[in-house]
C-alpha cells in the first residue's frame, strides 16, 4: 500500500477527472448514452414525489443538512462549492435563496446544526465555520474557529462532522492522521477542544472519514481500511476501542443507528456496492445480516444514510436516492427511489451526494452533485415480506441457493446454508412465486398474498428424481471408533457444503444431486483427510473415512485461529491471490502442494499490484487455537511459510516474518525470517521439535507475526500453511526394544511379527514433511499390510505396539 498518497489526496484526483469528464459530456457523452447497449435503466420514481428544484449553475454541490425555525419556517442547509446556501424550502415548490455564506472553494462541504447554529467543514480551509441562524430569514451571523488550546490556531480542514448532546465530532481533519477530534459545544460561539482518539495503529488506518455518536459510543468509518469501530467516548480524555469489523467493499464510508440502537447500517463507497446492516447487540460480535443494492449489476455506488423511523434514506451517486425499509434488518428492501441524475447510470460519483429526512413537515432534501437541491415528498411505506425455508420433499433437509422470485418482477433472491431465505417488496398484491433449483422440478406456488408490514410464511419442498443419498462414517483410523463432530466438505465445481458429523461419526445425506465429488473430513486434534472423486451416482451410497490423532489446519475449515494486530492489511484465511512485484511472486498464487483442497492464511489477501495489499502501518499477528502437547511423547511442530518482503524503491527490505509457540506461560521463537532471507517468496517447510524450546503444556499455541513499521514503507508478505503437531517417530538409534520384534519394508508392503498377540497395535505411515497421512489398525499379531497407494517419495513407517513404537525409513519408488 502506497503510504506516501493520502487517501484525501487520491479522492481529490478522482473527482477532479470525473469534473474533466463531466464538462465533456455536452459534446461526447450522449453520444455513448445513445449508442451503448451495456447501460443499465435508471430506477423509475416509486414513493417519492418530485416537488422542486434549485439550481445552481456552474457549481458542484456536496453534502445538505435541514433546520426549521421557531416560526415553522424549514430550510435546507446546502453545501455549494464556495459557499453554504441557506434556502427556505417552507413551501416545497417553491424554494428561495434566502442566505448565501461564503466558504473556502473546495468540492466537499458538510453541514450540520445544534438548537440556532450550524457549523460547516470542508477541505478547503477556514477551519470549522459557526453559523448564528437566528436571524432567518432575513440574514445570518458567522465566524470561523481553528482551535484553542493544545489546538490553538491548527485546525483549517475537516472532512466531515457530527453532533451528539453538547460536543461536536470532527472527522478527517489535518490534525493528526485524520482522528476524531472532540468539541465542547456547550457555548456554540465559543467551543472548547475536548480531546481526540486515534485508532492504534497510526498511518493510514488513523483517518476517520464519517462517524456517528448516540450514548457515548462513537461509530467512526475508516474508509481508507475498510472498517468500521466501536469506541466508548464517556471520558473525552480517555476513549476506548470497544470493536471493529470489516465492511465487504473495504471502503466504509458512513454509519448510522437504528433507532432501538441494536443495527448498524453502513454504506461501502466502492463500484457495484451495497448498503450493509450489521448487529451490533452484542459487541464485539458484530455479525452482517443483509446487504441490498439499488441497481444490481450495474455498478452504481451507494454514498451516505440516514435513518428514520427505520428508514433508511440514503444517497446512491447515479441512481438518486433510496428508501430502504430497515425495521427488518436481515431482510432489506427498497420501499422508494427516486433519479436525480439522469444524465446517465451505473458506476461513477456523479449524481446524488446527500440526503435530508428529518424535517417536520417530513419534506426529504437531496443535494446532487451536478443538477442542486431537490425538494420531495416522501410516502413512507412498510414493506411486504416473504419468507420461509426450501426443503428436499423426499429427506426434509434444508436446500441451498434455491432462487426464489415474484414472478412478473424484479424482486428475487437465494437459500442460504439452512434453506431459508428472505425477500419484499414495497407493493402489496397477490403474487405467483416461483421456486427453482438445478436437479429439481420447479415449484410454482400461485395466489401468495403479501401485505404491508407483515411476514408472509410460505415454506416450499421441492422435488428431484436426480439426487442420491449418501452415507459416510468417520473413524478413528486406529480404533475405529465414531469421531463426532467432524466437519465434511463436500464439493464439485458446482455444489460446495459442509457438514458436521454426529455422535456416532455418522453423515447421512439424501438430497445430493448425482454426480463425481471430492470430500475432505477433519476435526480439531486430528489430521484433515481427503478422497477425491468419488462417485455418488448409485441411488444409495457409502464412504469411510479414517483420521488419525494429531493437531493438523490446512485452512479446509475453521477451526478458530485468531487475528490480532495494529495494521489493517490483516491475516485472512482463503485461495491465495497472486501479486507480482518487478517479475517476483509477492503475494503466493497457490497454497503449498499435497494438502487437501487449496486454502491457506495470507496477510491481506486481495490482489491488485504488489503495494496495493501489502503490510504496512503495523503489524498483523496469526495465532493457533489452543493444543494439547502432552498427549504426545515427543510431538513435533511443523508448518509451511511464505515470506516475501522487498525495499521500498530498491532500499533495504528491514521487515521480517516470526514464528513463535507459547505453552500459555512462555512464549519462544521458533524462527526470525528475513526481508534478505534467501527463501524470500517460496513456501518452505519446517519441523520442530517443541520440547527443545519449551516445556509440553496441555495449552499451546503457534503464533505469526509480521509487520511494517516504517517510517519507509516496504512490500511485506506472509502466508501459513499445513500447519501440524504429531508425534515424532522415534529415530533407529533411539529403539529401546524389550521384546523382540520383525519390522521392515519390502516392495511396497510391510512385514511385521508382534510375537506378543496380546497387545494392540496400529501402524502410522509419515512423510516427509511430518505429516500423518495413513494411521492403520493392526488386526493379527504378525503379517503382511499394505500402505496404500503412495506418491514416490521418502516415508516413515511408524509401529506403535502397546507402550513401544518402532519406525524405519524407506524410499518409495513405486507400489506393489
Amino acid at each position: 500500500m502506497h503510504g506516501n498518497l493520502s487517501y484525501t489526496r487520491r479522492r481529490l484526483l478522482r473527482l477532479y477527472l470525473l469534473s474533466l469528464s463531466a464538462m465533456r459530456a455536452c459534446g461526447h457523452l450522449l453520444f455513448f448514452i445513445l449508442l451503448s447497449p451495456f447501460l443499465y435503466s435508471q430506477p423509475s420514481p416509486k414513493n417519492i414525489t418530485f416537488r422542486s428544484n434549485l439550481s445552481y449553475p456552474g457549481k458542484s454541490l456536496a453534502d445538505i443538512w435541514g433546520y426549521a425555525d421557531s416560526a415553522g419556517n424549514e430550510y435546507a442547509l446546502v453545501g455549494v462549492y464556495d459557499n453554504i446556501s441557506i434556502v427556505n424550502v417552507t413551501d416545497p415548490q417553491n424554494p428561495v435563496e434566502k442566505v448565501s455564506v461564503p466558504a473556502p472553494g473546495s468540492v466537499w462541504h458538510e453541514v450540520r446544526t445544534s438548537g440556532k447554529y450550524a457549523f460547516a467543514v470542508s477541505e478547503g480551509g477556514g477551519g470549522l465555520q459557526i453559523i448564528n441562524l437566528s436571524w432567518l430569514p432575513d440574514s445570518v451571523q458567522y465566524i470561523n474557529w481553528t482551535g484553542d488550546s493544545s489546538i490553538a490556531g491548527q485546525l483549517l480542514t475537516a472532512h466531515a462532522l457530527h453532533i451528539s448532546g453538547h460536543y461536536l465530532y470532527l472527522y478527517g481533519s489535518n490534525i493528526g492522521n485524520g482522528n476524531t477530534l472532540f468539541i465542547d459545544i456547550t457555548d456554540p460561539w465559543n467551543p472548547a477542544y475536548a480531546g481526540t482518539y486515534a485508532y492504534p495503529s497510526g498511518g493510514v488506518s488513523s483517518y476517520v472519514h464519517d462517524g456517528y455518536v448516540r450514548n457515548d459510543t462513537l461509530w467512526e468509518c475508516h474508509i481508507s481500511s475498510g472498517f468500521f469501530a466501536a469506541v466508548d467516548v464517556t471520558d473525552k480524555s480517555n476513549p476506548l476501542l470497544i470493536s471493529t469489523q470489516g465492511t465487504p467493499g473495504f471502503a466504509t464510508h458512513n454509519d448510522w443507528l437504528s433507532d432501538d440502537g441494536k443495527t448498524l447500517f453502513v454504506t461501502d463507497e466502492i463500484t457495484n456496492s451495497a448498503l450493509l446492516s450489521y448487529d451490533v447487540s452484542n459487541l464485539p460480535n458484530i455479525p452482517l445480516l443483509d446487504k441490498i443494492q439499488l441497481t444490481p449489476g450495474s455498478g452504481s455506488v451507494v454514498h451516505n444514510t440516514h435513518v428514520i423511523n427505520d428508514y433508511c434514506v440514503t444517497s446512491w451517486y447515479k441512481d438518486g436516492l433510496a428508501i430502504v425499509d430497515g425495521h427488518r434488518p436481515g431482510n432489506l428492501v427498497v420501499v422508494g427511489c427516486y433519479d436525480t441524475y439522469p444524465q446517465g447510470s451505473g458506476d461513477g460519483y456523479n449524481g446524488c451526494w446527500g440526503v435530508y429526512p428529518y424535517l417536520p413537515s417530513g419534506t426529504i432534501l437531496a443535494s446532487d452533485i451536478d443538477n442542486g437541491l431537490f425538494v420531495l415528498t416522501p410516502d413512507y411505506r412498510r414493506a411486504c415480506y416473504l419468507e420461509g425455508v426450501v426443503t428436499d420433499s423426499l429427506c426434509g433437509s434444508p436446500l441451498y441457493n434455491v432462487k426464489v422470485e415474484l414472478q412478473g418482477s424484479a424482486v428475487s433472491c437465494f437459500s442460504d446454508l439452512s434453506g431459508e431465505y428472505r425477500t419484499g417488496t414495497p407493493d402489496s398484491g397477490s403474487y405467483t412465486v416461483v421456486v427453482s433449483a438445478p436437479g429439481y422440478v420447479t415449484r410454482t406456488v400461485t395466489g401468495v398474498t403479501l401485505s404491508p408490514g407483515l411476514i408472509t410464511n410460505l415454506n416450499v419442498k421441492l422435488f428431484s428424481s436426480s439426487t442420491v443419498t449418501v452415507d459416510i462414517d468417520v473413524l478413528d483410523a486406529v480404533t475405529s471408533t465414531p469421531v463426532q463432530n467432524a466437519s465434511v466438505l463436500i464439493a464439485n465445481d458446482s455444489v460446495s457444503f459442509f457438514i458436521n458429523s454426529d455422535s456416532s461419526g455418522h453423515i447421512h445425506k439424501c438430497d445430493l444431486l448425482s454426480g463425481i465429488y471430492n470430500v475432505t473430513a477433519g476435526k480439531w486434534g486430528y489430521a484433515t483427510v481427503c478422497m477425491n472423486g468419488q462417485s455418488f451416482t448409485s441411488p444409495s451410497n457409502s464412504l469411510v473415512l479414517q483420521t488419525g490423532k494429531e493437531f493438523y489446519d490446512d485452512f479446509t475449515f475453521n477451526y478458530g485461529w485468531a487475528v490480532s494486530g495494529l495494521s489493517p492489511n490483516k491475516w485472512m484465511p482463503g485461495i491465495p491471490v497472486g501479486t507480482i512485484d518487478s517479475f517476483s511472486v509477492a503475494n503466493p498464487d497457490s497454497d503449498v502442494a499435497g494438502d487437501c483442497n487449496n486454502k491457506c492464511y495470507v496477510t491481506d489477501n486481495l490482489g491488485g499490484g504488489a503495494w496495493d495489499h501489502d503490510v504496512d502501518f503495523g503489524n498483523t499477528v496469526l495465532s493457533s487455537p489452543l493444543f494439547d502437547a502432552t498427549v504426545f511423547t515427543q510431538p513435533l511442530v511443523s508448518y509451511s511459510r511464505w515470506f516475501y518482503n522487498k525495499g521500498f524503491l530498491y532500499g533495504y527490505p528491514d521487515d521480517t516474518f516470526k514464528v513463535s509457540v507459547s505453552n500459555g506461560i512462555d512464549t519462544a521463537e521458533l524462527e526470525l525470517v528475513k526481508g534478505i532471507d534467501t527463501s524470500n517468496g517460496h513456501w518452505v517447510s519446517r519441523v520442530f521439535k517443541i520440547s527443545d524450546f519449551l516445556p509440553l503444556t496441555s495449552s499451546m499455541r503457534l503464533i505469526a507475526e509480521t509487520g511494517d513499521y516504517g517510517p519507509v514503507y516496504n512490500v511485506v508478505e506472509a502466508a501459513l500453511d499445513s500447519f501440524a503437531v504429531y508425534e515424532s517417530p522415534l529415530a533407529i538409534e533411539d529403539y529401546k526394544k524389550n521384546r523382540e520384534v520383525t519390522f521392515f519394508y519390502e516392495r511396497g508392503k510391510i512385514y511385521y511379527d508382534l510375537m506378543d498377540a496380546s497387545a494392540a497395535g496400529s501402524l502410522a505411515v509419515i512423510d516427509i514433511l511430518g505429516r500423518t497421512i495413513r494411521e492403520l489398525p493392526l488386526a493379527k499379531s504378525s503379517g503382511w499390510i499394505s500402505p496404500g497407494d503412495l506418491v514416490p517419495g521418502t516415508y516413515i513407517f511408524r509401529l506403535h505396539y502397546g507402550k513401544d513404537q518402532f519406525a524405519v525409513k524407506a524410499l518409495v519408488t513405486s507400489v506393489w
